[in-house]
């Protein structure tokens, strides 16, 4: 039944509510909202990564450069008191050189596989924070379909 002339709340056929027509204006744009916010979570977790990861590598290069230092302080010293006490051709200076080389091969082998793993600690977090992100748009954008269902008269999802 129509009532002339009088505004009810309703499209001039009854079918809708003007209520309910705002409400689905509201819920699609923050719908694209969270969206737009979600995708920018996800960027934003990507420049932390990249930047937590050339911080990591200079730090890395930073020990591996002190590393080297510290071992060829300890060849010099070495080859220092062989030369004072006149065993500058002997086997012991030989082999503490080497043996301090090849400490100093296992250590930076080790600092290596440590960079290695952080980095791919820190990509399987950004890949976290990008499925979380799916997670969220997915979410979202059911949640919008469910409440145009509800205000256009679509199948009743049940929860």
């Amino acid at each position: 039944m129509r009532i002339p002339n009088k505004f009810n709340g309703h499209f001039p056929d009854g079918s809708i509510h003007y209520a309910d027509v705002f409400t689905a204006i509201v819920v699609g744009f923050s719908t694209l909202m969270q969206i737009d916010a979600q995708q920018e979570a996800r960027a934003a977790s990507k420049r932390e990564f990249e930047a937590s990861q050339k911080r990591a590598d200079i730090q890395n290069i930073r020990n591996v450069r002190q590393r080297i230092r510290e071992t060829r302080l300890a060849q010099a010293g070495a080859t220092n008191v062989a030369a004072q006490t006149g065993a500058i051709g002997g086997s012991g200076l030989a082999g503490g050189v080497a043996s301090a080389g090849s400490q100093m091969a296992g250590d930076l082998s080790y600092m290596a596989r440590v960079a290695e793993q952080n980095t791919a600690i820190g990509q399987a977090q950004v890949d976290q924070a990008s499925a979380m992100a799916d997670a969220a748009i997915w979410g979202a954008v059911g949640n919008l379909g469910q409440t145009y269902g509800k205000v256009f008269g679509g199948p009743k999802v049940r929860t």
